[in-house]
This record gives structure tokens, sequence and C-alpha cells, in this order.
């Protein structure tokens, strides 16, 4: 049959001026047949001692009473405390959570889903999924531990579903984001990366893969060589040279991209200049062209009834969305190994 929710606005801010007020209401609701009371903190400004007593206040009126009724939480983020509110509300007795994927929701945001569904799975050994779901398996603890294995496998792809949500959005998605975000396993400082190549723990309250995300190794001024020597691992390159040569050759870039970097330069996210810079301190290496000539043109072609206006011009506030660049590069390649044999033979003859 249909379940009724009954979300109740502002109930937060009216249990805490009229308890008896709230709490006979809510009676009400579950006596009419709604199956879930939604306890919403409307402005975002509850913090989670209050939501906790409050969802406890809640749950055991309605206990009291026998009335068969779940007890939902449903905060906003005006204070950062949406996440909090809503583990909170949990801990007390709250058997449904209200949020959105990546907190997205009017003003400062909804709870966040993508963290609170890992948080209750991973931190608290909750399933995030009604036991009703598991109809198949016979008995209370089978259906637990039915709806705990499939929560495993949902989890999973948190950060699949974020990046989704994002892109289906057209919307950056925020690399610190917690669990999902580009940035939630990526480490920068040197020391850092030493540590959690021996023991990931110390850097990771929870494995990546456990969220579908990854660790990632970020190479700035503050990397180390054992930041490199990762990297360089990572990218396959261990067998091009000697152990030897490769803790010179990491050295040496480690000490290149600080230099650079003090000038303005940023490789955090410039991986490919840092695997070209391994490649060229490797003994054999060979470039596989050279620029010998270069030239840049512009040129713009304005509609004659949309083109800028002298003020524009001057002022040099003017697009032009009809210009068009041109780039020719003359480069030269060295000669393969029988080019220049036969152009040895050449030249002896």
């Amino acid at each position: 049959g249909v379940e009724v929710a009954v979300d109740l606005e502002h109930c937060v801010d009216g249990w805490k001026s009229d308890p008896k007020y709230t709490l006979g209401l809510i009676a009400s609701c579950a006596r009419a047949g709604a199956s879930t009371a939604v306890i919403c903190d409307t402005n975002g400004g509850a913090t989670p001692w209050e939501v906790e007593a409050c969802v406890a206040d809640i749950r055991a009126a309605l206990d009291a009473l026998e009335l068969k009724c779940d007890v939902g939480i449903h905060c906003h983020n005006d204070g950062g405390l949406a996440v909090a509110n809503s583990i909170s509300a949990v801990r007390a007795g709250a058997a449904q959570v209200q949020g959105c994927i990546n907190g997205i929701g009017e003003r400062t945001g909804n709870a966040n889903l993508c963290t609170i569904a890992p948080l209750l799975y991973l931190k608290m050994g909750r399933p995030c999924l009604a036991l009703e779901d598991c109809e198949a398996e016979q008995g209370q603890e089978e259906a637990l531990a039915a709806a705990l294995k499939r929560t495993e496998a949902k989890i999973e792809r948190t950060t699949e579903t974020s990046r989704f949500v994002s892109d289906v959005l057209n919307l950056q998605q925020a690399g610190s984001q917690p669990f999902v975000g580009l940035s939630a396993f990526a480490h920068k400082g040197g020391l850092h990366v030493s540590s959690i190549m021996k023991e990931p723990e110390s850097y990771h309250h929870v494995s990546p893969t456990a969220v579908g995300n990854e660790m990632r190794l970020l190479v700035s001024d503050m990397a180390g060589r054992a930041t490199m020597k990762a990297k360089i691992d990572e990218w396959g390159m261990s067998d091009l040279a000697g152990e030897e040569f490769l803790l010179e050759a990491a050295t040496e870039v480690t000490g290149r991209i600080k230099r650079m970097e003090a000038r303005g330069f940023s490789f955090a996210d410039a991986e490919a200049s840092v695997r070209m810079m391994v490649y060229r301190s490797l003994p054999d290496y060979r470039a596989p062209f050279r620029v010998v000539d270069y030239e840049l043109s512009v040129h713009e072609d304005f509609a004659w009834d949309k083109g800028p206006s002298l003020f524009e011009i001057a002022e040099g506030s003017f697009s032009n969305p009809w210009a068009q660049s041109r780039a020719t590069v003359k480069v030269e390649t060295p000669l393969t190994s029988s080019e220049a044999a036969e152009a040895e033979a050449k030249a002896a003859a």
C-alpha cells in the first residue's frame, strides 16, 4: 500500500520553543496513518546535540504511546552541520535520512548523501537500505546481513554516482568533498607520501576503493624523492633503467620542479610534463623531434553589422567571436638507424 511520510518543516525549532505541542502534533500524524515523521531543520541552524535530543524525545514519545511510526531527518547546511546533524539523528533513532547527492540544494545546500552513506556503513556498520527491501531473506538477522552486503556494493559506487550527477548538471565537483572528491585521497607532502607507502592507514581513514575512489600522489615543490620514485613506479618506468639511476633521476627531477615552482610554475595537475622530465633524464633518451621554426597568426573577420565600435577597439573590451588563430610549426626528426647508415654510405661514396 501507500506509505505516507510527513515532512514537518521547522520541527527542530518548534520542538525547542514548544516541545509539548510538537510531540502532540507528531502523535496526531502517527494516529492518522503516517508511516514516517520527518524532522526538518528547515533553516539549517540546529546543532548536533539539539537534533539528537529532539529526535530522541520524539522517538521516546512515540514508543510510549505505542505508535508505529518511524522518525526521519531532513537537514539543511546553513550552519555547515547538515551531515553531523543527520548522523546524530540516526544515533538517536532516526530510520530515514533525506539529503541530496553532493549536498546540492537551496542556499548553502542540503545534507550530502555522498558523505552520509559512507559514514553510516563504514563508520557505524549501518545498512543504507530498508530491511524490507531484502524480502527473500528469512528473519531479522538474515535481512540485516543481506542489507549490509547490498549496501557494500552500492557504497563502492559512491564516487561514480557523485561524478555522474555533477556531469549531468554541468557542475564542477568539489575536489575537497569527503570520500568522493578528487583530493579526498591525494597526497602532496614528501613526508606524507613516504609514510603512506609504508602504512596507508597513517593518512587514509578508509580505503579509497571502499567508496570507488583512488589514491593520488601529487608532484609539487613539497614533494620529495619518495613521491617521485612512487610516481616512476606508477608509470611503469622502473624497468627502463637501473635502480641507482632512477633514484638519481628522481632527485634531479624533484630539484628541477622545486626551482620551477619557485618561479611560478605548477605541476600538481601536469603529470605529463613531469613524466617527460623523467623520460628525458634516461640515458638512452632521444628526442622524437626538434623545433626548427614556428609562426603564429591571428585573423579577425568582423560581420558588417556586428563589428566593434571605435570606443570598444580603443578600450580593448570587444571580444570577437569570428577571430581565428593559425600556427605553423616546422620540426626536424632524427634519422632512423637505417637512414643514418644510408647517409653515411652516400657520404663515403
